[in-house]
């Protein structure tokens, strides 16, 4: 696969593994950290965050929605 200069020969990689914690303090923390990360659920019910222009969006919608007509303003769902 020399033809392809982006190709990365996995097989011919040293073996190296990442280095654990050095201390007790570092494995405290790292023990902690997996506990966090073990535990943690997602929130099914979460609102989606916005960008700036679908706040200002949905705040003029939110403005006509109650209008029964909105001359030059066809947006409505």
């Amino acid at each position: 696969m020399a033809s392809n200069p982006n190709h990365i020969d996995v097989a011919n990689l040293p073996n190296t593994t990442p280095a654990g914690p050095s201390s007790p303090q570092l494995e405290k923390d790292a023990a902690r950290a997996m506990s966090s990360t073990d535990s943690w659920k997602p929130s099914l019910g979460r609102k989606q965050s916005y960008h700036m222009q679908d706040k200002k969006h949905a705040l003029q919608m939110s403005g006509v929605q109650d209008l029964k007509e909105s001359p030059g303003f066809t947006e409505r769902k």
